[in-house]
């Protein structure tokens, strides 16, 4: 296989027409919301995500001091409660960061495919062209017509403002790895700090982070010593900063020998161990927890079931992946594999 890095042409301004119909979608959500009589409080996670963003975080704003310690990672109620000062202390306020994350969810996914396999497939032929538009515009519907997206979209969780901020990432990567190298290094520190926020929303995202990380790796090294160096100091402070809401607690944590770490009682509560994939039952502080299968194949067959292995994904994943492959370049293969 080819480098990783492979370039756009220089005279080539592609159009992105077929990025209108996503456009509405953030309005379709709201509105939706809007005649809607639920309220996205549903289960005890919504009701802690909500009390901690417009009580003791919406204070921590207020005052300029960091986010108090919580059980999740902060990055889902930051935005709930940045909502709250224009909506209101309200559940809509969560209801909208977690509609408009799903909205634009899609919107990203297209933008990826677009950036991985038709930015350079655009002819001047209509025909060919629209083909060449066919493939993001239909990455993108897949992704609008699952219904776990939108079921996971009307409630106050952190589930869709985490995916939309890592496929934003994976954007933005792809972008990095295909423009100029002296002009390309704002990509990757969006990338840097979409990847980050997902991580400050939902630590299972670190897991996404290891593929996203070795692919700009492979990026960097395409570029000259001093560009990847300033592009690599640049991407990694912008994930710092990112993520200075956890950092700065868990630093100070460690420095205290007695205190729990903030925003990983998960964590704690759970030890991980490879060795787990293979167990079916498990002692913790909730008890005794038995499964009718190991929790790795448990794991391994969820994106069989009919919410995300929909008839309109099925027979277009085997030919995709072949395509893909099909172009001998490690690059796209490589992070559409990772993600």
């Amino acid at each position: 296989m080819s480098a990783p890095a492979f370039r756009q042409p220089a005279n080539r301004r592609p159009s992105v027409m077929w990025l209108v119909p996503f456009l509405a979608l953030p309005v379709l959500a709201v509105g939706a919301m809007t005649f809607s009589r639920f309220d996205g409080l549903y289960g005890q996670d919504p009701f802690a995500y909500y009390d901690y963003a417009v009580g003791p975080l919406r204070a921590a704003l207020q005052a300029l001091q960091l986010p108090p310690p919580f059980t999740w990672p902060p990055g889902y109620p930051i935005l709930v409660a940045l909502a709250s000062f224009v909506l209101g202390v309200t559940p809509r306020a969560g209801q909208v960061v977690s509609l408009l994350a799903g909205a634009l969810a899609p919107v990203f996914t297209a933008l990826l495919a677009y950036e991985v396999w038709s930015k350079d497939r655009e002819p001047s032929a209509p025909v060919s062209r629209l083909m060449a538009h066919a493939v993001p515009l239909l990455a993108g519907l897949l992704v609008a017509l699952t219904g776990q997206l939108w079921q996971s979209s009307v409630v106050v969780m952190s589930d869709t403002t985490a995916l939309a901020a890592a496929t934003a990432g994976a954007w933005a990567l792809a972008c990095y790895g295909r423009r100029d190298a002296h002009r390309s290094g704002v990509w990757l520190m969006v990338a840097s700090g979409a990847v980050a926020y997902a991580l400050l929303t939902r630590w299972a995202y670190a897991l996404v982070a290891v593929p996203f990380t070795a692919y700009a790796l492979l990026a960097l090294a395409q570029r000259g010593r001093s560009v990847a160096i300033r592009h690599g100091l640049a991407a990694a402070a912008v994930a710092l900063i990112v993520l200075a809401p956890v950092l700065a607690p868990a630093i100070r944590s460690l420095a205290s020998p007695g205190n729990d770490l903030p925003f990983a009682v998960d964590l704690q509560v759970y030890s991980w161990s490879p060795l787990n994939a293979l167990r079916r039952q498990f002692v913790t502080a909730d008890g005794l927890l038995s499964y009718r299968w190991p929790n790795g194949l448990w794991y391994a067959l969820a994106p069989a079931h009919r919410f995300y292995f929909t008839p309109l994904l099925a027979p277009l994943l085997i030919p995709g992946l072949w395509a893909v492959i099909r172009r001998r370049a490690a690059a796209p293969l490589f992070l559409l594999i990772g993600w």
